[in-house]
């Protein structure tokens, strides 16, 4: 059970970062970079990137 709460804590950060890099101005290639993302997780997250776009 809370290896499942540390991912969920895990992914929600990773989300927060992203959000935070991409109102810093940064793309999103510069962002996962930035954060030594793998390419697994940039995949992951790139849908959730893109959905922040949206919302502004």
């Amino acid at each position: 059970m809370a290896t499942r709460e540390e991912n969920q804590l895990d992914q929600f950060i990773t989300r927060r970062m992203l959000r935070y890099c991409k109102e810093a101005g940064m793309n999103y290639y510069e962002s996962t970079r930035a954060m030594h993302m793998n390419a697994r997780d940039r995949e992951t997250y790139q849908e959730a990137w893109f959905d922040a776009a949206s919302l502004n």
